[in-house]
């Protein structure tokens, strides 16, 4: 019996978040993300105005961010380009004093998948601040501190649909239809989180087996098994409509989105018909999510 109760004390420990972890829940709006390098080199890889969210629930971290001025395109080197500027990635996290630490299970570059990454975190107002320590960097492995700032976003009261659907999901399936044809395009087990915010949604999932490389080739294989959109979104019956605010292919990005959502218990399936955000070709887009948060 004793053996039972303290394995239930420890199991709510682990499941409570933390006071520090409290404050910091909350939606997020990207502000800057500028990279330094040891040689004294500064640079805003994302650009003056990148777009972009991260959530941070009770337990997870995810964010989703992409630089400005970006283009849709087909070949490597699009391809290429496009994965140089978005930042995406998730994980699990504990605060302990001033610093953040994230333990990693899905990245745009699958660098920091599976590791422990530590931020040293200040909330000042509305304005929440993440610094590294010197690591190496995602894209070309070179020593850098990074330096991110987010600013708060406003909630404004959800709507009986929208409070319906708040919470973190983590990706079961992933399919396109074209003509009778069904695609996985992210494998069978794909990886990745959804999060509904009472006005924000955000998600990003990888495909397995993913390989981290710095050719044009390698990038390119790597944006072409990623996914990841946000957008402040409403709730219309059985519609969810999406106002684009970044999309890893850009060709989302400004635009209404709309999808059908079903809630089968703790699954939420997510549903479009439209054009194939790759090819462009007539398909129909199916996900389905599982409740986690």
């Amino acid at each position: 019996m004793k053996r039972l109760i303290s394995a239930l004390i420890l199991a709510l420990l682990i499941a409570t978040p933390s006071l520090g972890q409290q404050s910091l829940v909350g939606t997020y709006n990207i502000v800057s993300h500028e990279v330094r390098y040891t040689d004294g080199t500064t640079m805003q890889v994302m650009g003056k105005a990148p777009h972009g969210y991260l959530v941070l629930t009770p337990t997870r971290y995810l964010s989703f961010y992409t630089a400005d001025n970006r283009k849709f395109g087909t070949s490597d080197a699009d391809k290429a380009a496009l994965l140089d500027t978005l930042s995406g990635w998730s994980g699990t996290y504990r605060i302990e004093g001033s610093k953040m630490i994230i333990a990693v299970d899905v990245s745009w570059t699958e660098v920091w998948t599976g590791k422990d990454l530590v931020r040293n975190w200040e909330l000042s107002g509305n304005r929440f601040t993440l610094t590294s320590d010197p690591q190496p960097d995602p894209r070309n492995l070179k020593t850098h501190v990074v330096q991110t700032v987010w600013e708060k976003t406003e909630i404004a009261p959800p709507s009986l649909g929208q409070q319906s659907l708040v919470g973190t999901y983590k990706i079961v399936s992933h399919e396109a239809q074209v003509g009778d044809s069904i695609e996985q395009p992210l494998g069978k087990s794909p990886h990745g989180y959804l999060v509904i915010t009472p006005t924000e949604l955000i998600y990003f999932m990888t495909a397995e087996n993913r390989k981290f490389g710095t050719s044009v080739a390698d990038k390119a294989a790597l944006l072409d098994t990623l996914s990841a959109f946000s957008g402040a979104y409403r709730v219309e019956g059985n519609k969810l409509f999406i106002k684009g605010d970044a999309s890893w292919l850009e060709n989302w990005t400004g635009k209404d989105q709309v999808r059908t959502w079903e809630l089968l218990g703790n699954r939420l399936r997510l549903t479009v018909s439209g054009q194939h955000p790759r090819t462009s070709k007539a398909a129909i887009g199916r996900m389905v999510w599982e409740k986690i948060e």
